[in-house]
């Protein structure tokens, strides 16, 4: 029986374990008390708790999972922070959706068109789908989650995660981004045989996999960052939208059991491509095994891995020159304000000169920072594009056309 919503219980112990985070310094998730950079770690009362779920119900049986909430320095008075009661907190999830979309992020009003798209003008974010993430607490560019602290907090969040995706027990799951699919293979068994421990999320666009929540077939359709892919949105929103159409036509379980690996696209520049270069190093260290993957395989619990890079071409789509960009973690690199002011420095020398320098960290960290702008912005390729293919063109200089991933 599809459940549909989340239960006061599940909620509650959210809430309660979100307290111990910020408090002890023991528990895995105090490293995001730090990780909400306008304010000073402290005992600080403005500190904006995790986000549970954003929803009441999910009547069409529909779940976007991402990887984590962003946190963008420009948190709403809305937003609950620490010293707020559960009751105050547990409303303001489940209400989040019943205002109008026009003050709502971009990701949640593309969300808002897909159902619409799908189902038809009735559609209401927060009644008939509901948002879920990997891991709950808020960053900045997925910190927290990756790096010598990110075992811990994955096998922390994940089962918690697993829980509530089984008290909603959706006919269809959309995972926005690869993180958030490689999360659904981590914590359902079933998943695991199609989705190897590193692997390339283009093979696997809305390619629909079966996964197993309370005893019933749930269509998992993996999609890229949908703000972080260009060129004509209402084409990405229509494609996700027929995906889910197609899904809920079929009968469960689909695909049959003994579900395959999408076939890989045989092309040059995928050959040597396993990953989407997501922000993961080799040099990390990877999750332990949680939910449901054998701790006894070699691949158990690993993290996909960003390999060596070719340098986009002048002319690469966009999608591959942001996907290049993320290969370089300016956050880890340079710290979050170090970014920050590498990217305003490079920006304001590019409006003077129209010529980056020659050093290749901060123009990759610039890159970088290009990429973190355009996927949670409008991104303009008439405007913002001449700024960052000189961006790559100069790291291509810089690095005679390659970048190894440990080469930042």
């Amino acid at each position: 029986m599809r459940g549909n919503s989340i239960s006061q219980k599940a909620s509650r112990a959210i809430f309660d374990d979100a307290l111990d985070a910020y408090h002890n310094p023991s528990h895995p998730c105090h490293v995001f008390r730090d990780l909400q950079p306008v304010y000073h770690p402290g005992d600080d009362p403005t500190w904006i708790l995790p986000v549970p779920f954003l929803g009441a119900t999910a009547t069409r049986g529909l779940v976007f999972l991402g990887l984590n909430p962003s946190y963008d320095n420009s948190p709403k008075d809305t937003d609950p922070r620490i010293g707020s009661s559960f009751e105050e907190w547990d409303r303001w999830a489940r209400d989040y959706f019943d205002t109008e979309p026009q003050p709502w992020a971009r990701l949640y009003r593309l969300y808002q068109a897909i159902g619409v798209s799908a189902f038809g003008p009735d559609f209401r974010l927060g009644r008939d789908a509901m948002v879920l993430e990997c891991v709950r607490y808020r960053s900045v560019g997925g910190a927290g989650t990756r790096g010598a602290q990110a075992g811990p907090v994955w096998a922390k969040e994940l089962p918690v995660t697993r829980q509530l995706l089984t008290e909603v027990a959706p006919s269809v799951v959309v995972t926005v981004g690869k993180d958030a699919l490689w999360a659904m293979a981590q914590m359902f068994r079933d998943l695991e045989p199609a989705v190897p421990a590193t692997f390339n999320l283009k093979d696997f666009y809305l390619h629909p996999l079966t996964a197993t929540l309370s005893g019933q077939h749930t269509i998992v359709l993996p999609t890229v960052h949908l703000t972080g892919v260009w060129g004509n949105p209402d084409a990405r929103v229509a494609a996700v939208a027929d995906a889910i159409r197609a899904a809920n036509a079929q009968p469960h379980p689909w695909p049959p059991d003994g579900q395959a690996r999408p076939r890989r696209r045989a092309t040059a520049s995928q050959s040597a491509d396993h990953g989407l270069g997501c922000g993961r190093r080799q040099e990390e260290p990877a999750p332990p095994a949680v939910a449901g993957r054998s701790a006894d395989r070699p691949d158990a619990g690993r993290l996909p891995l960003a390999p060596a890079r070719t340098v986009p071409a002048d002319d690469a789509p966009w999608i591959e020159v942001f996907e290049f960009a993320e290969t370089y973690d300016g956050y880890r690199h340079h710290g979050t304000e170090g970014a920050f002011a590498i990217y305003r420095s490079l920006h304001d020398r590019w409006l003077r000169s129209r010529s980056p320098p020659d050093d290749l960290a901060s123009v990759r960290c610039a890159l970088f920072m290009a990429q973190r702008s355009a996927h949670w912005t409008d991104f303009d390729p008439v405007e913002d594009g001449p700024w960052i293919r000189a961006l790559v063109s100069k790291t291509r200089d810089l690095s005679r056309g390659e970048v190894e991933s440990g080469d930042d």
